[in-house]
């Protein structure tokens, strides 16, 4: 986008943190990291988020 975030649709519910896990396998794949590189830090229950990609 244009002030740099990224815009991640997924097809997961947002309940049991099922749409927050499926963000972080799509950034994941995107960054080329493992899924364990890759948390949510802020924004658990909103539609923005904030991710620590470890490299």
């Amino acid at each position: 986008m244009a002030d740099g975030s990224l815009k991640v649709k997924v097809m997961a519910p947002p309940e049991d943190g099922k749409a927050n896990e499926e963000v972080c396998q799509v950034l994941a794949a995107h960054y080329k990291v493992k899924r364990a590189d890759v948390e949510v830090i802020a924004g658990q229950t909103s539609t923005r988020k904030l991710v620590r990609v470890k490299d």
